[in-house]
C-alpha cells in the first residue's frame, strides 16, 4: 500500500484541476481513474464553451462561479498555451414565444453584471449570419462567449500536477473506500491506496 496525503478519484477536468491546485502545496497526491487517459470521460464530451454566465440565476452560487471560472480559465489558457477563441454567441429566436424571452434573458444578463449582451432584429441577424436557416426572427448577441479546447485544458492541469511529483494511476478502478482512525484507504484494481 502506498500512502498519500490526498487521493483524487477521477482524472477528468475537475480532478486534474484539483491536482494542479494542490501541486502548489507540499503534499503528496495520487489521482486514480479507471480510464487509460486523463479527460476520457465526461470532460471530453463537454460543449467546449467558456461561458460568461449571462443566463444563470442572478445572485446564485452558479452565477458567481461561472463568471469567476470564465475569468480564471481565460487567463490560464493564455499562460498554458491552450487554444481559446473568442467567437461570441447568438441566442436565436425562431418564433414569437422565443422572441418574447429575449428581453427577460437580456435583463438577467445585466443583473448578472454582464452588460455587453444586446438584441438583434431579423435584418441585423441576417446581415451577420447570412447562412442561418429560414425563420429566425431575432437574437441576443453575447460577444464574450469563447470556445476552448477541453482536452488541452485537462492535459495542462495534469502535466502541472505530474511536474510537481503527483502520481497518476490510470486504468485503475476504485472498488471500495474505507475510513480508518487516521486515514482513508482506497481498494483499487491495482492495490490499496
Amino acid at each position: 500500500m502506498t500512502v498519500h496525503d490526498v487521493a483524487i478519484v477521477g482524472a477528468g477536468v475537475v480532478g486534474c484541476a484539483l491536482a494542479r491546485e494542490l501541486a502548489r502545496y507540499r503534499v503528496s497526491c495520487v489521482v486514480v481513474d479507471r480510464a487509460h487517459d486523463v479527460g476520457a470521460g465526461t470532460s471530453k464530451a463537454n460543449t467546449a464553451i467558456l461561458h460568461t454566465g449571462f443566463d444563470t440565476e442572478p445572485g446564485s452560487l452558479e452565477s458567481a462561479l461561472v463568471r469567476r471560472g470564465h475569468e480564471l480559465l481565460e487567463a490560464y489558457a493564455g499562460r498554458a498555451g491552450i487554444s481559446l477563441e473568442r467567437t461570441g454567441a447568438l441566442l436565436v429566436a425562431w418564433d414569437a414565444a422565443q422572441a418574447a424571452q429575449l428581453d427577460p434573458i437580456l435583463d438577467k444578463a445585466r443583473r448578472n453584471g454582464y452588460g455587453a449582451a444586446y438584441r438583434l432584429d431579423a435584418h441585423e441577424l441576417r446581415r451577420r449570419e447570412p447562412h442561418l436557416g429560414p425563420g429566425a426572427i431575432a437574437a441576443l448577441a453575447i460577444p464574450d462567449e469563447w470556445v476552448i479546447c477541453p482536452w488541452s485544458t485537462t492535459m495542462a492541469y495534469a502535466i502541472e500536477a505530474l511536474g510537481a511529483g503527483f502520481e497518476f494511476r490510470l486504468g485503475t478502478t476504485v472498488n471500495a473506500v474505507a475510513a480508518g482512525d487516521e486515514h482513508w484507504t482506497l481498494a483499487t484494481s491495482s492495490g490499496a491506496v
